[in-house]
């Protein structure tokens, strides 16, 4: 299990509090980056955030995200690719 990095988070609060983010960046004096983020602020809906946030929280332990990956055997990855 590979901790959080500040930049895999910052994406994630990109997309699920954008708002917060780009307030975060002004504080630091990342006015261009902030700018950039509030543009792009209405891409995802409320409604969709609330969705992603929820199905986010069953990925978190101790606080921080876990990742699981799983084998297939070649010929099932290939199969997916048509």
């Amino acid at each position: 299990m590979w901790p959080p990095t500040p930049w895999s988070e910052g994406y994630v609060n990109i997309t699920l509090d954008p708002e917060q983010r780009a307030a975060d960046l002004r504080a630091r004096d990342a006015d261009a980056r902030a700018d950039e983020i509030a543009a792009r602020g209405d891409e995802i809906s409320p409604a969709q955030r609330s969705r992603i946030k929820r199905a986010r929280e069953a990925l978190v332990e101790d606080g921080v995200s876990v990742e699981t990956y799983r084998r297939i055997e070649l010929d099932e990855a290939l199969a997916r690719l048509v």
